[in-house]
């Protein structure tokens, strides 16, 4: 198999207010060569089976914007920051070859940070990420052949179906005491 290869193209503009507020924009465009995919109906069972006859190459694509504003000072600090971007895959013998939403493809991604510190002794941080699902294949339909007894499902599109959204909070208390060393 030909080695994977990548162009990644990306352009920014930051500004620093007072150098305790900052912003900043950025754009990027990512395309790949020679990606390797399982095809369609893969078993991997059988030990004798060679895994080269069972992957394809294609190419695939990445792009975005992400905004994010920050401040550096004071008592209260933290971040901000949205992402837009998308990310597809194409494959000549996989999906009819039509493009396909790659499964790690987050359309949407917020991400927001804080840190507290009243104190040199105290802090209090919380970070919370929100991003659109991931995109996965789910069968649109079944059926059962006889001669292995088992319910074979069929798949329309790769990864035609999207998960719910995903957030996440994390919370953090620090005490913090200073030592001789």
């Amino acid at each position: 198999l030909p080695p994977q290869t990548s162009i990644q193209v990306a352009a920014g503009v930051s500004y620093n207010y007072d150098q305790s507020i900052g912003f900043s924009m950025e754009a990027f465009y990512k395309k790949l060569d020679n990606l390797i995919e399982y095809t369609n109906g893969s078993v991997f069972f059988n030990a004798y089976d060679n895994w080269e006859d069972m992957v394809e190459t294609g190419t695939g694509k990445s792009y975005g914007l992400e905004w994010m504003a920050q401040k550096k000072k004071g008592e209260l600090t933290g971040l901000v920051s949205y992402t837009l971007s998308r990310s597809t895959r194409k494959f000549p013998n996989i999906n009819d070859g039509k493009e396909f939403p790659f499964r790690y493809d987050r359309r949407h991604e917020i991400k927001m940070a804080a840190v507290w510190r009243p104190s040199s002794r105290f802090e209090m941080a919380a970070n919370w990420f929100l991003s659109s699902g991931m995109a996965i294949s789910l069968p649109n339909t079944w059926y059962y052949d006889p001669y292995t007894r088992r319910y074979i499902d069929i798949y329309e599109n790769r990864n035609q179906y999207r998960m719910p959204a995903y957030h996440r909070m994390d919370l953090s208390f620090g005490f913090i005491k200073q030592k001789k060393k």
